[in-house]
């Protein structure tokens, strides 16, 4: 009988286990599904849930159907700018219209709109003004924005990555930029859904997706009238506008990376517009809405960037002649709007005429500056 040996000639040739097998397979997989998901990464973009994701593709798809527009006058405001009068505005800058672009979005923050230059940065090509008017939150971690958001995870570079406070989500942060298992997370039909937008074309892809998130397909727009009760169905109240001060170190870098990246010739605007009575009061007297504003007010206050303007109006007594300013705590009225865009026109006019200057920082805190 033949004897069975382990020193047989196989033995310096093992069959690769069928675990180590499968492993291989596994990764190989992971692998390339890793590479499909980063060549069609904008199309499978469209699938946000939330209402600000849905927003901020609608505004990109919407400036690259633009024809790549190279505006001198880029609004990138909250909500509250939304409903800017375009045609007034750049009446009272002296521009054409065409030279205004108006890409606020509901929730916006410095993060967002670093993203969108980033990813968008032909639009600075002959950009004079970047206006991003100011609310607390925009630098803080809490109902707005917070960094394992699946926006920020999809992103995000590997710096900012490593600039998020929490290790566990810092970990998960790091891990999705290796496989995008948090940021691509959706049903099934959602995968169904946003794969048959692989094939079309980016025209195509607008306009399924504007469809979809019920959104016009030639315009696009959030009126505080639309949106003023916040985002997703939520009632946004102060605490929400002016959270407990824990600073995003994620938003205080893209504050000053936007500074930074403006072209030469290009002051990035920043300016708090007055609030409703009631909440500017509240900013006030309340002493955890105190804290918030006066920590946010500080930190935005020691940018000091060379090409950077600040503008600070606490009242205005343009309003104040106004029986209906606002709809709630923040966002003005039709009419009130038409004020406050007046008074920005001219503020920026001013702004730019002083720009040989060498202060940094231009401030009012009473009324707008006369045209």
């Amino acid at each position: 009988m033949k004897r069975l040996s382990i020193f047989s000639s196989n033995a310096n040739h093992p069959p690769l286990p069928r675990a180590a097998a499968a492993g291989a397979l596994a990764l190989a997989l992971l692998v390339a599904a890793r590479i499909v998901l980063f060549l069609i990464s904008d199309a499978l973009f469209f699938a946000p849930e939330s209402h600000a994701h849905k927003s901020y593709l609608v505004n990109e798809i919407a400036y690259r159907q633009s024809g790549h527009a190279h505006p001198k006058v880029i609004v990138m405001g909250t909500s509250r700018l939304g409903s800017l009068p375009l045609r007034h505005f750049a009446e009272q800058l002296g521009i054409n219209e065409s030279e205004v672009a108006n890409y606020s979005l509901a929730g916006n923050n410095f993060w967002r709109v670093l993203a969108f230059f980033r990813r968008n940065p032909e639009i600075l090509a002959d950009a004079e003004c970047v206006v991003i008017d100011l609310l607390p939150y925009q630098l803080y971690i809490g109902p707005m924005f917070n960094e394992d958001d699946s926006l920020f995870l999809r992103l995000a570079t590997l710096d900012e990555r490593l600039a998020v406070r929490s290790p566990s989500s810092r970990a998960i942060a790091l891990a999705d930029l290796a496989f995008p298992a948090w940021s691509e997370r959706r049903t099934a039909p959602a995968w169904i859904w946003a794969a048959s937008f692989v094939p079309l074309t980016e025209e195509q892809r607008y306009r399924k997706f504007s469809e979809a998130a019920g959104k016009s397909t030639t315009t696009f727009d959030l009126r505080p009238d639309v949106q003023s009760s916040g985002i997703d169905e939520h009632v946004w109240t102060g605490s929400d506008y002016a959270p407990p001060p824990y600073f995003s170190e994620v938003q205080v870098a893209a504050m000053h990376d936007l500074a930074t990246m403006m072209p030469p010739n290009c002051q990035l605007v920043l300016a708090w517009l007055p609030v409703e009575r009631n909440f500017a009061r509240a900013l006030d007297d309340d002493a955890s809405l105190s804290k918030s504003y006066e920590r946010f007010k500080g930190r935005i206050e020691q940018l000091g960037k060379a090409n950077t303007r600040l503008i600070w109006w606490e009242s205005m007594r343009e309003l104040e002649t106004l029986e209906h300013s606002f709809v709630d705590a923040v966002h003005y009225s039709p009419e009130a709007m038409n004020c406050v865009t007046t008074a920005l026109a001219n503020a920026i006019s001013d702004l730019r005429n002083d720009a040989h200057e060498n202060t940094s920082i231009a401030r009012t805190t009473d009324s707008f500056p006369a045209s």
